[in-house]
């Protein structure tokens, strides 16, 4: 079994964080994997989303976990 962000996770397990949850539109096939990667994993759904979303805020320079930074909106709302 491959389980990636286990340093993630692990952190995850030893400070309780508050959680909320938050809809997100994404295509079938991408549900399906997801779902199907899950099962082979052995992890909740909630827990890959976080890891893959935490990985890729990490990979920004102005980004931790404990304490994200706020960015100014551009002109165009992104």
């Amino acid at each position: 079994m491959r389980c990636a962000g286990l340093g993630a996770s692990l952190l995850a397990m030893s400070e309780p964080r508050p959680v909320k949850q938050f809809n997100v539109y994404i295509t079938v096939d991408t549900i399906r994997a997801v779902k199907h990667h899950a099962v082979e994993t052995e992890q909740s759904l909630s827990a890959i989303v976080e890891t893959a979303l935490t990985e890729h805020l990490a990979r920004r320079s102005d980004y931790t976990a404990t304490a994200p930074t706020k960015r100014k909106r551009s002109s165009n709302g992104h």
